[in-house]
């Protein structure tokens, strides 16, 4: 047993360098999630690592069982992994993760809807009459989430070849062609007219994502896109 007496805290940021270190390190985003997640652990931070028990993590889990299999699923990888390091760095001599519960709250509500057809026929014939209905067909139309839109570089659009390249999510959808439909390409065209740095911009300038967040013409972008291709 290691000397060394650690707290929870503690624990998961050594966790954090150790994954890190290795190459099927988690991506950015996921970091993201996980972190929220080690929040709901807020009660047992400052707590030894050795002194919990099962229980102790046992609450802090089920006290967030109304939140989505996402949720708690990032809580179950995250505790999993601080304690298969706990063990393996004779922190801790036995894993109490095991026998946990991980019960979540399946929603009865679509995240999602989907553009329908004649919604997809009135923003054509709202092309601009109303500013920025392009950014939304041009969504629609790649398929690309609304904040890797906002990311496309001009100089990795490819309208000839009528293909570009984005993507942020995850490390396996970074960098990845993005067809372009025929659909599009004037209003592709159009973008790269302006001749700016990024794709899609707004009064000369890149749009900050906390304004694609906040702005509720952006928000109905969370939609996922249908149209034919």
């Amino acid at each position: 047993m290691a000397t060394l007496v650690t707290v929870f805290l503690m624990t998961n940021e050594k966790w954090k360098r150790y994954r890190n270190s290795l190459k099927s390190k988690p991506g950015a985003s996921t970091w993201k999630n996980y972190d929220i997640a080690f929040n709901f652990f807020a009660n047992i931070h400052p707590q030894k690592v050795i002194s919990l028990r099962a229980q102790d993590l046992q609450d802090c889990i089920t006290a967030q069982s109304s939140k989505s299999r996402t949720t708690v699923g990032n809580m179950r990888a995250v505790v999993r992994g601080m304690w298969n390091y706990a063990v393996m760095n004779e922190i801790v001599e036995n894993d109490i993760t095991q026998h946990l519960v991980f019960e979540f709250t399946e929603s009865s509500v679509p995240i999602h809807t989907r553009f329908t057809d004649k919604e997809i026929s009135t923003l054509w014939e709202s092309l601009w009459v109303i500013n920025n209905v392009d950014i939304i067909l041009i969504y629609i139309y790649t398929g690309v989430r609304p904040v890797e839109l906002l990311e496309i570089k001009s100089e990795n659009v490819h309208l000839n070849e009528r293909y570009m390249i984005g993507g942020v999510k995850t490390e396996a959808g970074k960098n990845r062609v993005i067809p372009i439909h025929e659909s599009i390409v004037p209003l592709i065209e159009y973008r790269l007219s302006q001749n700016r740095k990024y794709l899609i911009t707004n009064k000369y300038k890149k749009i900050p994502k906390v304004q694609y967040f906040g702005d509720p013409f952006f928000s109905i972008s969370t939609r996922p896109a249908r149209a034919s291709r």
